[in-house]
């Protein structure tokens, strides 16, 4: 992200820029991508926010001397509006864990690799069975880590992790539970 993109992003958001409708035609334009203003009448050439999250693109540059701009594509926005995770008709269509098991051409090769590799490094360095990277229980931790990351954004793991001491006192409590319940019956 660039400093100019940073500062209109804090402008749309202390409430210096406005968003105005773009007299084009295109359905992703009138609804989703409004374009900036800094009042009623000036718009801010070349920049467009997504309505529902409020990230910043540029549409092209300043004029130059000839009048000329480079046109800077809008296959950026159009994949943004795609995965936004505050639009509302996308919210659904969010990658989940079973995408990246059964779908893997839902992933870059890059993206592909990197998960692969972290695969085999938990079943190496935690001496798992290779049935383990298909256990419920490994892809519902994965999947609720999906989730918070969806929510939250891109995050540590290792601030948010539990660990092994806290797992066995609830797995411990959640045991005697079970038990007192089958001793009722």
């Amino acid at each position: 992200m660039t400093n100019e993109e940073i500062n209109i992003e804090a402008g749309l958001q202390r409430g210096e820029y406005h968003l105005v409708q773009s007299l084009n035609t295109s359905v992703i334009w009138k609804d989703d991508l409004p374009m900036i203003a800094i009042n009623d009448e000036e718009v801010l050439q070349g920049w467009c926010t997504c309505r529902h999250c409020n990230k910043v693109f540029k549409t092209h540059s300043a004029p130059d001397g000839r009048g000329h701009r480079r046109n800077y594509g809008i296959s950026s926005m159009q994949r943004h509006m795609k995965t936004c995770v505050k639009h509302p008709t996308t919210q659904s269509q969010h990658p989940t864990i079973s995408n990246f098991v059964t779908a893997k051409e839902g992933l870059s090769k890059g993206l592909a690799e990197n998960l692969k590799l972290a695969e085999t490094k938990f079943v190496i360095s935690g001496m798992h069975s290779f049935l383990s990277v298909e256990e419920d229980g490994l892809l519902d931790l994965v999947q609720t880590c999906i989730k918070i990351g969806n929510e939250v954004g891109n995050i540590d793991v290792k601030t948010i992790w539990y660990g092994r001491k806290t797992i066995r006192e609830r797995t411990i409590d959640e045991n005697e539970n079970s038990a007192t319940k089958c001793r009722k019956l």
